[in-house]
């Protein structure tokens, strides 16, 4: 089964989503700060052996539009609920990797009528009071997205005898050289040191 990629209209932005898989439990899959649904390329077609698999690109990030807001985790919470309202989706498992780990927890706690019954958090952003090596080897390169920053980035995420794939710097560099992308990027920064579990 193929991975099909979908466009809809949420809250007046265009918001692009993957989806893959049957019509079983439905899985959302929540990307990280910068990147965007092909992030979960790997592991889709596992997951979408017994699952109905939907990746979105977040809102500000990939190809879906960057509106000129503030990047706030009350934003992110209330796109969640729009869009799964909009795909009529009323119960859901929820995965989030860095950011979209700490969306998908926010997005639970807020959930009302059990629509989030389940959720996995792989390295969600937690508890950062101050910046390190890695967040600003990230942030130079989303600031100037040359390939060396880019690979660098990744390199410290991953450690510097991971190989990183051509298409993932390509993916990224492409990504934050659209209109909007640095500045919805920073927002998501800023806005997440002063989330309430941060303080």
């Amino acid at each position: 089964m193929a991975v099909k990629e979908h466009h809809v209209t949420v809250d007046g932005n265009k918001i692009r989503y993957l989806e893959e898989g049957s019509d079983g439990p439905r899985v959302v899959l929540v990307h990280g700060l910068g990147s965007q649904a092909e992030r979960w390329q790997q592991v889709i077609p596992h997951l979408s052996k017994n699952h109905r698999v939907i990746a979105p690109d977040l809102i500000g990030f990939g190809h879906s539009d960057k509106p000129q807001v503030d990047y706030t985790p009350k934003y992110f919470v209330k796109f969640i609920f729009d869009f799964l309202e909009h795909l009529g989706i009323d119960k859901t498992i929820m995965i989030g990797s860095s950011l979209g780990g700490q969306i998908v927890a926010e997005s639970a706690a807020a959930s009302e009528n059990n629509i989030i019954q389940k959720i996995i958090l792989v390295s969600p952003t937690g508890t950062m009071r101050t910046t390190n090596p890695t967040l600003d080897a990230y942030i130079m390169a989303a600031l100037y997205p040359q390939h060396d920053l880019i690979k660098t980035a990744y390199q410290k995420m991953a450690g510097k005898q991971k190989d990183v794939d051509e298409s993932t710097i390509e993916r990224f560099r492409t990504g934050m050289s659209q209109p909007n992308a640095k500045m919805s990027f920073l927002s998501s920064v800023i806005s997440f040191k002063h989330w309430p579990c941060n303080n």
